[in-house]
């Protein structure tokens, strides 16, 4: 065990660390400085512009310019102190990113064809209002949302990621609302390089290894052909249900609501709450009995609570308090709780590799090459499928004969019965994502300091997935047991079957789904169904989903003339997108057999082609209160073919009155696209529902389709920014400071309603909403209902990002070593979200909720280097987070247990977590290595209680795993 430790522990560290570990800080707001804070930091800067990067949030490749957008950059040495397995987990120490998607997230859609997939989420806006860019450009989607996930990203390779905390359409295009992180690769190595690590946890899971290699090959007489290869290898086992912690292993809450109290709460207690022990009231892992109709057709409660035992024996189950279809502070019924089979930290398997070549195909001109691929396995178990009403009557051949005697001697003709299915695996998850990817082009400089680039891109992505489902018509045909003619034990005709009367029929329980080949089922107690009746009941929703991309781009960038503060500069250029989108689902999903999921087959294509231009204006330098003034516009035109042309700009200023003091601000109008499941998707019939129509006063029950939308328009987005930043001189020199505030409001938020509130709506004038609904004339008036997205909502956020850092060697103070030190910190002053096409307009503020994101979140960098030996902590905190704005709690203002929206516990304490690492270096056979270790959540801090209950819906900030141990071996330094 100890050595898969220590393996586990190395492929989180190096996994980052391949090409830069010697790297020196580069988190300044421009990755090229003309002020640089550190006297080695001109080496980074000559890295830089050999390598011809573009800085985020500005296409312009100027040296001397500084662009007024907030940019954060996060190098290899800061990322080397999480020690990080995936990309997940270096996106996780930024505060501007919220976590709300990946394997440390407890995934509640665990029958998602994405589910498992890490997203990039800036301020909590939404993973498709950030773009992701990989050496400036877009990858292809991952996932039918249209976003990317980052387990594509070969995290060896990585060398840096830049952040645009802010609106930058005009300079990338549509999704970079929130912002933009691109994630800069190695393009030149000399050497080979690499790491091995190994990890485990207190509780010896999360159990994972570790591995990556990159080497480079430089040809010709003068170097002008150069190569890289780059490839890593990570797995975790992931960690498992919430019995794996004691914390979580007192079954806390419901999944994700709360409970309710009921009207007849005793004085003082809340509405709604959470608590422990939370467990199923009416159903079990083997069946209990929850009512019973006599021979003579009467109700009797004789056989109520009476459960079955795996040998089909029966208990009395003894109930807490019963609130609903759950009860509270229970023992009795372990693992019959909604979130028993979560996982704590989703199993995964990754492997992505790169190859990158360039050469010089004349003075001027150089070609590159790149092909990547990438393959990543997510398993996710969820709750078991659950039957709350299986009719059993009394000639039932499989009933236990000391029930049988019990039911005559109370003349007992049929009882109900409530079950939890865990003899097939619920709506678990098997998902495999494949990601291809080839980029080819040229470059090259013209006269007059021109750079130019032209490049085409194609990439493709699939996702195999397998939903383990539940077809529920099967499960009652197969529980209505009876014997033939020779005493077999067969399934009864379904005409005759109880579990198919009217009253009980819904979408998918209708007689017309039961499949041929009928096993009879053994509904009493755990595990005694037979292996046939499991497979006809149970069964796998094959989806499989291909998205291409096809890219095309140019790109010219260069000096116009001459200003008072130096060189004007344009970039302009054009590109075309060809996306394209192709869902399959396997037969019994597209007549909707399952449960849930029933994923259908569907395709859909977008085109957008786009023109863009930027100007930079240094319009001073170096005169009186003006060490630097400039100016920088962007305009994009972008036309979709889907959904129309929509223009972005972006306009901004710096101004540096003093070396080293900056003041810096931008306006932008940004947009967010619809992505072609919005456009096109074609969901599952969910399960049928009672609905009432206004229009005739006439109620029935129907069932509702998920569907896209074409008519969709583009989000809009208004993004306003300011800020300042600070380069120490003198005695201060080696310290930065900068804090910036931020402001976007977004229009047209594409947001669907439920299947009720589109009728409401419809019924109310809005008459947007009247497309979705089909009239009819039959009685109740109404074919079908479509739930589709609309351009419906408006969301606003401001708030403030700072950053601070200070680095220095100490000899100048008579001290061995050197320090360096950095913090990033977020503050979310609103994050409010309206429905300003429904009737009533009603705001929500999410910040500081999970919905959002909590008000403070801080991440702070120690490093202290003294040769060989490297120490680090790094901690990451974030203040206190609630529940909901639609509740109060003991302690919020308004707070009354009388009332309708009063909670016991609405706000859930905010936490700081500490990572600790040691790194030493040695030479062996003339390579430099170092050998490391790191301890993630070094005290082993757990969520407060209710926390896994409450925060759960994707955006959970705390730590479910504990401590963690990793040791690796980094070599080629």
């Amino acid at each position: 065990m100890m050595g898969k430790r220590l393996l586990g522990t190395v492929s989180r560290i190096a996994v980052i660390g391949i090409p830069i570990v010697c790297t020196p800080a580069a988190w300044a707001q421009s990755v090229i400085s003309p002020t640089p804070p550190v006297d080695d930091s001109a080496t980074t800067t000559q890295q830089a512009a050999e390598q011809d990067i573009i800085v985020t949030g500005s296409r312009i490749q100027n040296a001397g310019s500084q662009s007024p957008t907030p940019l954060t950059v996060l190098d290899a040495s800061k990322m080397q102190q999480v020690a990080p397995s995936a990309v997940d987990d270096i996106i996780a120490q930024l505060p501007a990113f919220r976590s709300s998607s990946g394997p440390n997230q407890v995934q509640r859609n665990a029958g998602s064809i994405s589910t498992g997939q890490s997203l990039t989420n800036l301020r909590g806006l939404g993973s498709q209002r950030t773009l992701l860019l990989i050496d400036g450009r877009r990858p292809v989607p991952t996932n039918p949302q249209g976003t990317t996930s980052t387990s594509i990203i070969p995290v060896g390779l990585i060398q840096r990621l830049e952040v645009v905390t802010g609106g930058a359409s005009a300079a990338y295009g549509s999704d970079a609302v929130a912002g933009v992180a691109n994630f800069v690769l190695a393009d030149r190595i000399d050497k080979i390089q690499g790491q091995v690590l190994g990890g485990i946890s207190d509780h010896g899971d999360n159990k994972e290894f570790g591995a990556n290699i990159a080497f480079g090959l430089t040809g010709g007489a003068d170097g002008g052909f150069r190569l890289v290869f780059g490839a890593d290898y990570n797995k975790n086992n992931g960690v498992g249900n919430i019995y794996s912690r004691d914390w979580s292993a007192v079954e806390a809450g419901n999944s994700g609501n709360p409970i309710s109290f009921g009207a007849n709460r005793p004085a003082g207690t809340p509405a709604f709450g959470w608590a422990n022990g939370v467990e199923y009231a009416t159903q079990t892992l083997g069946g209990v009995i929850n009512g019973a109709t006599t021979t003579a057709g009467t109700a009797s409660t004789a056989l109520n609570q009476l459960a079955f035992a795996p040998d089909g024996s029966t208990y009395r189950l003894v109930r807490g308090p019963v609130f609903g279809n759950l009860m509270i502070n229970s023992s009795s019924n372990p693992v019959a709780t909604p979130i028993a089979q979560w996982n704590l930290k989703q199993p995964l398997e990754q492997f992505t590799a790169m190859t990158r070549a360039t050469g010089d195909i004349g003075a001027d001109t150089t070609a590159f090459f790149e092909v990547g691929y990438a393959r990543s396995n997510v398993f996710t178990y969820s709750q078991y499928h659950q039957t709350p009403t299986l009719t059993i009557l009394a000639s039932n051949p499989y009933l236990p004969q000391g029930t049988r005697d019990l039911m005559t001697a109370n003349n007992i003709a049929s009882f109900n019965m409530g079950r939890v299915d865990t003899e097939w695996l619920g709506t678990s998850a098997d998902n495999t994502y494949s990601t291809f990817q080839l980029a080819t082009g040229l470059k090259g400089s013209v006269f007059g300091g021109f750079k130019w680039d032209a490049s085409y891109s194609f990439g493709r992505s699939t996702i195999d997935s397998k939903v383990f489902g539940t077809r529920e018509a099967n499960l009652f045909a197969a529980a209505y047991a009876v014997r033939d003619a020779s005493g077999n034990i067969v399934c009864g005709p379904v005409s005759s079957n109880p579990n198919f009367a009217a009253n009980r029929l819904t979408n998918t329980v209708q007689p017309g789904n039961v499949l041929s080949g009928c096993t009879p089922f053994n509904p009493f107690g755990a595990g005694n169904a037979s292996a046939a009746a499991r497979d006809y009941i149970s069964g796998i929703e094959y989806t499989d989903v291909i998205m291409r991309r096809h890219d095309v781009a140019v790109n010219l960038t260069g000096p116009l003339f001459q200003l008072p503060g130096g060189a004007a500069a344009i970039a302009v250029g054009g590109e075309v997108r060809w996306d394209s989108l192709d869902q399959r689902a396997d037969a019994l999903q597209e007549r909707g057999l399952y449960s849930s999921g029933n994923n259908k087959s569907y395709a859909g294509s977008n085109q957008v082609k786009e023109v863009y231009g930027e100007i930079d204006l240094p319009l001073l330098r170096d005169v009186t209160a003006f060490r630097s003034l400039g100016l920088n516009g962007a305009i994009r035109r972008t036309d979709y073919r889907v959904s129309g042309a929509v223009t972005t700009w972006k306009v901004g200023g710096t101004w540096e009155p003093v070396d080293g003091l900056r003041f810096r601000g931008t306006r932008s109008r940004d947009i967010r696209a619809p992505s072609l499941s919005e456009l096109f998707s074609i969901g599952g019939i969910s399960a049928t529902g009672s609905f009432f129509n206004p229009f005739n006063g006439q109620s029935a029950r129907l069932p509702t389709q998920t569907v896209g939308n074409p008519a969709l328009r583009p989000e809009k987005a208004d993004t306003t920014s300011a800020g300042v930043t600070f380069e120490g001189r003198g005695g201060l020199r080696g310290f930065r400071f900068s804090v910036d505030y931020y402001k976007i409001k977004v229009r047209d938020v594409i947001a669907s309603v439920s299947a009720t509130d589109i009728l409401q709506r419809c019924f109310q004038g809005s008459t947007l909403y009247c497309s979705a609904i089909t009239f009819d004339n039959s009685a109740f008036g109404i074919a079908n209902i479509f739930v589709r997205p609309f351009n419906q909502s408006f969301l606003e956020t401001d708030g403030l990002d700072i950053e601070a850092g200070y680095r220095r060697d100490l000899a100048g103070i008579g001290l061995p070593g050197t320090i360096d030190a950095t913090v990033f910190a977020t503050y979310l002053a609103h994050l409010k979200s309206t429905d300003v096409a429904g009737p009533t307009g009603v705001t929500l503020d999410n910040a500081g909720y999970q919905a959002g994101a909590p008000k403070w979140v801080v991440s702070a960098f120690l490093n202290y280097r003294l040769e060989p030996v490297t120490v680090g902590l790094q901690m990451r905190a974030f203040s206190n987070i609630k529940y909901s704005p639609l509740y109060r709690g003991p302690g919020e203002a308004g707070y009354d247990p009388a009332a309708a929206n009063s909670i016991n516990k609405n706000t859930f304490a905010g936490q700081a977590f500490f990572n600790l690492n040691l790194a030493y270096g040695f030479e062996m056979m003339g390579s430099k290595m170092q050998l490391f270790g790191n301890v993630a959540n070094l005290l082993d801090t757990h969520p407060p209680d209710y926390a896994i209950a409450a925060i759960n819906l994707g955006g959970n900030p705390y730590d479910y795993v504990g401590r963690t141990y990793k040791v690796g071996l980094r070599f080629g330094l």
